[in-house]
């Protein structure tokens, strides 16, 4: 397991107890239970521009990449300054060991971190296949590193579209909505590496176990006859 790997599961990920009850509220042992992450407590947003120009059909279709993707999406200039929050604007091309220095060095005052990230970090200008596949794996690099490091509490991504105004460097789609490898990549490491399911069966005491990432999760427990009874719960870091 790399550094970076380590720091993930150490600050993104959390073991969770999770109290199974019947239909009268009582703790079931030995029951059947699946556990799914709904919302990552960790924000990984989008800065996009007002689309007022775009045909219906074109502006669904580009909120549905958005929001296949990204919660939340914000208009540009729209993120709000906040207390205790340092922004860190990723424009260039940085070498990751270089950019952990910088994290840590912003963080060292104490403040938490919002990293927003353009296409000219990246390099997704370049349309060759080629090109595309290297700058999307710079993409997953680059938010893995910021994913691990533990002052940085959002990543945002600033122009979602090539024919976005604010695109500078290339955006996650081309100018017609299409994915680009990058998109792609970031869409597997948000919804399928770093998203959690479990299933099992509750211990003795009536309590469900599993590590899972903090954030919202829904809970189903079989109660036999093919019932299943869904609730919902939050899994926080403690003294967060």
């Amino acid at each position: 397991m790399t550094r970076t790997q380590r720091q993930i599961e150490a600050f993104r990920q959390g073991d969770a107890r999770v109290p199974l009850r019947g239909e009268r509220g009582g703790l079931c042992p030995g029951v059947r239970a699946w556990v799914e992450q709904e919302r990552h407590c960790f924000l990984f947003g989008c800065v996009v521009p007002h689309h007022g120009g775009l045909a219906d059909a074109e502006r669904e279709r580009y909120r549905a990449r958005l929001h296949e993707l990204f919660a939340p999406a914000i208009g540009v200039g729209g993120v709000p300054a906040e207390p205790g929050i340092l922004r860190v604007n990723l424009t260039a091309r940085v070498h990751l060991g270089l950019l952990r220095l910088r994290l840590d060095e912003s963080a060292a005052s104490g403040p938490r971190l919002h990293v927003h990230i353009w296409g000219e970090a990246v390099d997704l200008g370049d349309a060759s296949p080629e090109a595309e596949r290297d700058a999307g794996k710079r993409v997953a690099a680059l938010y893995t590193m910021c994913f691990a490091h533990p002052r940085v509490d959002a990543i945002f991504w600033n122009g979602l579209a090539d024919s976005d105004a604010n695109a500078r460097g290339g955006g996650l789609l081309r100018a017609d909505f299409a994915p680009k490898y990058a998109y792609r990549a970031l869409h597997k490491l948000i919804h399928s590496t770093w998203h959690t399911r479990a299933a099992g069966v509750s211990d003795g005491e009536g309590l469900f176990h599993f590590r899972g990432f903090f954030g919202d999760y829904r809970v189903g427990v079989s109660l036999g006859d093919d019932a299943v009874q869904v609730s919902s719960f939050t899994l926080e870091r403690e003294n967060s």
